[in-house]
């Protein structure tokens, strides 16, 4: 080891720092000398990596950048980066939403002959994706990273310290750059990363939201069609969620067909809090169509969600219900029924004959061959219930009583159809609606 090195690892940096500037200026092309001062200006600006010295630690990283080390140096260059991230860490979690120092750690990165497809890269990367809310540059450095300097780890999820599994590295960077483009991308930012995307969708099967941004983007450059087709694959694996519906339902330009997957959407199970702005939607929609009772109790419904969480009421809401109340119309009606009827043949339209997802019993016919029926309802500790009608043992779901908040031993009246039980190869009687 070198005098230099020795008096680096006993701690006197400054002293290491003057016998490596002597040695550096005598043999300037020594790789000894330089790695000597390397290593020293490493430590330095390591002492210096605190928010309080922040631009104490620029300016060492300055110097070693200067010293431009042979990239062969690897080992240098990869702790380099790691003090690099571990400077842009040390901001983060002191909450310092500094714009102008991480693009000046961006700039001195640039520099920095860290090479791709390396730990010390993915960790940089890792920790800038920490700061892209607020970070102005977080697009530019995306875009200057590009798609081909991960590692083959950074395609795989991993398992946290508290035992969580964390999405894989590449497909959160990809869901980030995502979002920038549909906030303020270029149509031929768009274009040129689909391709991208859309083969990261192709080669990971796991990454099931990728689909999704894919047809957001499609979208937002007015290809409407594909962005159908991009939506049916991803709702096929997210078919249970509100939303996937509510933005099926936007392809379509005619309300009673708007209505029918506005309807499917609000059939799931879902916060009241996230149903919201699509219940409004769809209340106007009813309105416009003449369902005025089932218009009035969507709106009551949002009004109450909107008072108790102190949010505004919208200007929409306002009117179309002024519009309704005008009318005479006092009285609200629950549209689950309508939903239900309305909302059956959805999945056919957009997955064909073959549902993505398998009910237990099948029915016999469809909603409008339903008969009615009316009759105290027992619920069982399982959570579905039955009704007796016309000597007919009626089976109603959980999710009917769960919606429609059904107690046990009242009189519920709805529609129903013959089923075919699978597990038992009998034919028996499902309720399908509750008025």
């Amino acid at each position: 080891m070198s005098k230099v090195t020795n008096l680096r690892k006993a701690g006197n940096l400054n002293e290491a720092f003057k016998l490596a500037e002597v040695n550096l200026n005598n043999n300037p092309d020594d790789i000894w000398c330089k790695r000597d001062m390397a290593w020293v200006l490493y430590d330095l600006a390591k002492q210096k990596a605190t928010v309080e010295y922040k631009e104490l630690f620029l300016r060492c990283f300055d110097k070693l950048i200067e010293l431009d080390m042979p990239e062969n140096e690897e080992m240098f260059y990869q702790n380099a980066g790691f003090l690099l991230r571990g400077m842009a860490s040390t901001m983060i979690r002191a909450e310092k939403q500094d714009n102008a120092f991480f693009d000046a750690l961006f700039e001195r990165l640039k520099l920095l002959k860290v090479k791709k497809n390396t730990p010390a890269f993915s960790s940089i990367i890792t920790v800038m994706l920490r700061a892209k809310t607020w970070w102005g540059s977080y697009k530019t450095f995306a875009e200057w990273c590009g798609w081909d300097c991960f590692m083959d780890e950074d395609f795989n999820s991993i398992v946290g310290e508290n035992g969580i599994k964390i999405m894989p590295l590449v497909e959160r960077v990809a869901m980030t750059y995502c979002k920038l483009l549909l906030d303020n991308g270029l149509s031929t930012e768009i274009e040129q990363f689909l391709p991208i995307l859309d083969d990261l969708a192709v080669k990971h099967k796991n990454y099931i939201y990728l689909p999704f941004y894919s047809a957001k983007l499609l979208w937002k450059i007015g290809k409407k069609d594909e962005y159908f087709d991009k939506m049916k694959v991803f709702a096929r694996k997210k078919s249970g969620e509100f939303w996937v519906w509510d933005l099926l339902g936007d392809y379509y330009d005619d309300d009673s067909t708007r209505l029918k997957f506005y309807a499917k959407g609000l059939l799931c199970k879902s916060k009241a809090e996230m149903t919201v702005k699509l219940r409004e939607k769809t209340a106007i929609i009813l309105f416009r169509l003449g369902y005025l009772v089932e218009a009035l109790s969507e709106l009551k419904f949002v009004t109450k969600i909107r008072e108790r969480n102190k949010w505004k009421l919208t200007s929409d809401l306002e009117l179309t219900l002024k519009n309704i109340e005008s009318q005479g119309i006092t009285q609200p009606k629950n549209p689950t029924s309508l939903y239900e009827r309305i909302s059956f043949d959805v999945e056919k339209i957009v997955f064909g004959a073959k549902s993505p997802q398998k009910s237990k019993s099948k029915p016999v016919t469809n909603n409008e061959d339903s008969e009615e029926f009316k009759g105290k309802i027992t619920i069982t500790p399982g959570g579905f219930g039955f009704v007796r009608f016309c000597g007919k043992t009626i089976f109603v779901s959980q999710k009917l009583i769960t919606d429609h908040k059904l107690a046990d031993k009242t009189i519920v009246k709805g529609r129903f159809v013959k089923s075919i039980d699978k597990k038992k190869n009998k034919e028996g009687y499902k309720a399908v609606s509750i008025e």
